[in-house]
């Protein structure tokens, strides 16, 4: 009878152990599972990123700008896009993606001047949460846009002897004879609305250096162009942006408007 109840024990022991090693192996066997199904959702979700966005060069980009309507994004600094930069492209850090009023969510993206792989993948993420779709890289970035002759709007650097060579300069005296004989010119005030309104040369249009770029239209078909703003600096430089914009009858009248003022001209409101 002992030995029965004995037997019986190690009968209910070997039924526990098995039981907890039963138990064992199915938890390692989900777990294991459950990080074989994590791996691959993150190899598809990788996947899916790479497949969100591809790699133009610059004749292809060249081509889809002639064709289509694309937001251009320059990612470089303020001061790098400043100095030079694609026609048309607009200047967007990497942080402000998600949020510029810059950028139309509705419109194929090509990104610029993406320092590495990360920087690639975070603009993406960054446009993907404003519901940007369509995404393409420029292939070698700005460099690489300029290495194969394409055009760019520079800033108009004074002392330099290549953008001097863009620019006219008329005299005063040369400026008002055009005035006088009612020449056809379109004459262009570069200075801010504000100092506009304050009093301008009468006939001009304020075109600001700011929006020089986005409103060529405006000047395009004009056979003679005169600016001036109040000192040549920042009409030299709206200058340069319109040669550069292929408009080259661009004239920059010497002295400015303060020049103009101690002469003792007349300004209009």
């Amino acid at each position: 009878m002992e030995m029965d109840q004995r037997a019986k024990q190690r009968i209910i022991v070997a039924v526990g152990v098995f039981a907890i090693l039963t138990v064992t192996a199915v938890t390692v066997y989900r777990a294991e599972k459950s990080d074989v199904s994590k791996k691959d959702s993150t190899d598809q979700a990788d996947v899916e990123t790479a497949a969100e966005y591809s790699f133009l060069t610059g004749p292809q980009l060249k081509e889809k700008i002639r064709k289509e309507q694309v937001q251009l994004v320059d990612l470089r600094s303020p001061e790098e896009f400043g100095l030079e930069h694609i026609i048309d492209s607009v200047n967007v850090r990497l942080g402000d993606l998600e949020t510029s009023p810059s950028l139309d969510s509705g419109k194929e993206t090509v990104l610029i001047g993406a320092a590495n792989v990360d920087e690639i993948d975070a603009a993406i993420a960054n446009l993907k949460k404003r519901g940007v779709g369509s995404v393409h890289i420029l292939q070698g970035g700005f460099v690489d846009w300029k290495s194969i002759g394409e055009r760019t709007v520079t800033w108009g650097d004074l002392s330099s002897f290549q953008d001097q060579a863009k620019v006219s300069f008329m005299t005063l005296d040369e400026f008002r004879g055009v005035i006088a004989k009612k020449q056809p010119a379109l004459v262009i005030d570069a200075r801010r609305n504000v100092f506009y309104n304050e009093g301008h040369i009468e006939g001009s249009v304020n075109i600001p250096l700011a929006e020089i770029e986005k409103r060529r239209a405006e000047v395009g078909g004009s056979k003679q162009i005169i600016i001036y703003a109040d000192n040549e600096i920042e009409s030299f430089q709206a200058a340069v942006k319109l040669y550069d914009m292929k408009l080259l009858s661009v004239n920059v009248v010497r002295g400015g408007l303060d020049v103009w003022k101690e002469k003792g001209y007349e300004t209009v409101k």
